[in-house]
């Protein structure tokens, strides 16, 4: 193997593409907390006035800390409903405000996932570099390496921590969950795959972040050798 990596530092590499990969999908995707539609906390199939929204409604409403997929909308719909689904994933319109992310938990998520994942596609890079570079992986940049995977891995976990405090949230509560959701307290939803990988992402990031050591070579400079230019 020519780059700067013992083997372990290759598994580790590998590794550290991977939880790079899976943190950041698991950030980006809306599936971290799911439910079906209500509307002002009701199940549409509870109104007695029908002409309410006059469509079967087979789609879950989504919510991650700075996206969600479907919402009600009250213009476009169709059989002369008032209201009906508007089937799209998005980030929200604003970080705060009235039609922002709409807990305080899920806006430092949404910062914390966001620096996680800047983190770790840096070291990944860093480790596609060492793969084939000799020389350019030492004790210094795998002691950083691991200390970034480290922070990463804290703040994911973080995140994962605190993004139940943003279950009672009106939106969520009025739109999904029910009123009987409250903080840590899921209601009618239910957590997502993406809610699960990157819970999954933070234990490998904290984990990997405890192989980088490992991942270097031992080797002597030229100057050490004795070698002069």
């Amino acid at each position: 193997m020519c780059g700067s990596l013992t083997f372990w530092g290759y598994v580790w590499g590998i590794l550290s593409i991977l939880v790079a990969a899976s943190t950041s999908v698991g950030y980006y995707f809306a599936d971290w907390l799911s439910g079906d539609p209500k509307f002002n906390g009701v199940s549409p199939t509870n109104y007695t006035d029908l002409s309410f929204f006059n469509q079967t409604i087979d789609v879950k409403f989504t919510f991650s800390t700075f996206r969600r997929c479907n919402h009600w909308v009250d213009v476009g719909c169709s059989n002369g409903a008032r209201y009906c689904v508007e089937e799209e994933c998005g980030r929200y319109s604003e970080f705060s405000g009235t039609n922002g992310i709409p807990s305080d938990a899920w806006r430092a998520g949404a910062i914390l996932g966001g620096i996680a994942c800047g983190l770790l596609i840096l070291v990944a890079l860093t480790a596609v570099f060492a793969f084939f570079i000799k020389g350019i992986f030492n004790k210094y940049v795998a002691g950083i390496c691991g200390f970034l995977q480290a922070l990463a891995g804290l703040s994911v976990a973080a995140t994962v921590l605190i993004y139940p405090v943003g279950w009672d949230a009106d939106t969520v509560r009025k739109e999904a969950c029910g009123f009987d959701a409250d903080k840590y307290k899921l209601g009618d939803c239910s957590l997502g795959w993406a809610f699960w990988l990157s819970a999954a992402s933070a234990i490998l990031a904290l984990a990997v972040a405890c192989m980088s050591p490992a991942a270097k070579k031992d080797s002597e400079s030229l100057y050490s050798r004795g070698y002069t230019i």
